[in-house]
């Protein structure tokens, strides 16, 4: 299901690539949204990408963490698992997008396209699952808890800001989002982070 979500994402993007009319339909739009009730573009907007970089490294991110997620899922759910992942990621972009709807429903230039929001869900479930795993953003090796905790202050401290192209309020609830979701089926998972995490900083 990831490769599909992928594959499918990659596709529709090059089709907005040389598509002007399409993007602009299906963009993630707060203004219009108010004015049309057009609220597939809460999930629409997930599959638009700027440009080869900008799709490219969101694609690059969702392979590697949402495959996780999904084993995750099969081995929580079975059969059910892979549904259960496409269910959760169309979710995961819907939510993303509340905290940038509110805030510009009446804002006429503002627009928002891309996976980022979905994909940070995905990679807050896999620190959710394993916060004491190491990672390497920007080669920097770091435990998965600690890269969450910088991630939601950098991206919570931009969104105020406001002042470049990216919409940090869809990576922020993105990121909420992930963590959340797989507590709901699964309860008992806050309580097994909170152990973990209490073990990394009580060392």
């Amino acid at each position: 299901m990831t490769l599909l979500i992928l594959m499918s994402t990659i596709l529709i993007s090059l089709i907005a690539f040389n598509n002007t009319s399409f993007l602009n339909k299906q963009a993630f739009y707060p203004y219009i949204i108010k004015r049309t009730g057009e609220w597939y573009r809460f999930v629409s907007g997930g599959f638009l990408h700027a440009g080869w970089l900008h799709l490219g490294l969101n694609m690059f991110v969702l392979y590697n963490f949402g495959s996780i997620v999904e084993k995750i899922f099969k081995l929580h759910f079975a059969n059910l698992g892979g549904i259960v992942f496409v269910v959760y990621y169309f979710l995961a972009i819907a939510f993303s997008h509340i905290g940038s709807y509110i805030k510009h429903k009446d804002d006429n230039y503002f627009r928002s396209i891309g996976a980022s929001g979905a994909v940070a869900a995905c990679i807050f479930t896999v620190i959710l699952y394993f916060p004491s795993a190491t990672i390497y953003p920007y080669g920097i090796p770091m435990k998965a808890v600690v890269f969450g905790i910088l991630y939601l202050a950098l991206e919570w401290y931009l969104g105020r800001r406001g002042n470049d192209m990216v919409n940090h309020d869809a990576h922020f609830y993105g990121a909420l989002f992930g963590l959340v979701f797989p507590m709901i089926f699964e309860p008992y998972q806050a309580l097994i982070f909170i152990h973990e995490i209490q073990g990394i900083f009580g060392k």
